[in-house]
């Protein structure tokens, strides 16, 4: 039997290194092909990849790795599509909170897309609001990409009837003792002229 030759972590940032600049010079038609291999492998070898994964996560070192990769995947994934974590981030949510929320992530998703992008509160797109923003020296971070899902009534959970868009202004400032329909009034009355006379 042949003994085993182990990296050091030198040796692996070298050959990850190697890998990545290797596949950078692959051609589009290459890169396809590597990813439909890699698709088609992880199909036919799901029991053989859990298995391994398992053995992995039992050490705290490789646990540790595994989350920093989730949370750089999901970080890139939402700077390319905000879109793309809507459901996850609704479920995570909920789940610290212990709201209810029984849809699944792609259904939220799906629920977001067909809505008209339009806050709830004050009647402004996303894009009125970031001009707005700008106007009065606030930074436009990550918060303002999309308007936010909102509940109606924040003693249901995140159920579609209970569920609207809020800007990320109606959003931050919407209180729970507020009813939905209070703050709308509170919005037009007050939100409503102070962004129109700062864009104008």
């Amino acid at each position: 039997m042949t003994k085993k030759y182990i990296l050091t972590e030198e040796q692996k940032k070298k050959y990850e290194l190697k890998r990545k600049q290797r596949f950078k010079n692959f051609t589009a038609e290459e890169k396809k092909l590597i990813k439909f291999k890699k698709k088609e492998y992880t199909k036919k070898n799901k029991e053989k990849i859990k298995a391994r994964r398992k053995v992995r996560m039992l050490d705290p070192e490789q646990r540790k790795k595994f989350k920093e990769a989730q949370k750089r995947s999901k970080k890139r994934a939402k700077e390319r599509n905000p879109l793309v974590v809507i459901g996850d981030h609704i479920k995570d949510s909920a789940r610290n909170r212990n709201i209810e929320a029984p849809h699944k992530p792609l259904e939220y998703r799906k629920w977001y897309e067909g809505q008209a992008k339009l806050c709830y509160f004050c009647g402004n797109n996303n894009d009125t609001i970031k001009d707005y923003l700008k106007k009065i020296g606030e930074k436009v971070g990550i918060q303002q990409s999309r308007l936010h899902i909102e509940r109606l009534d924040s003693t249901r959970g995140y159920i579609f009837d209970n569920l609207t868009l809020a800007c990320s202004i109606c959003n931050t400032h919407k209180s729970d003792i507020i009813s939905a329909e209070d703050f709308k009034e509170i919005a037009k009355r007050y939100i409503v002229p102070k962004i129109k006379k700062a864009i104008e």
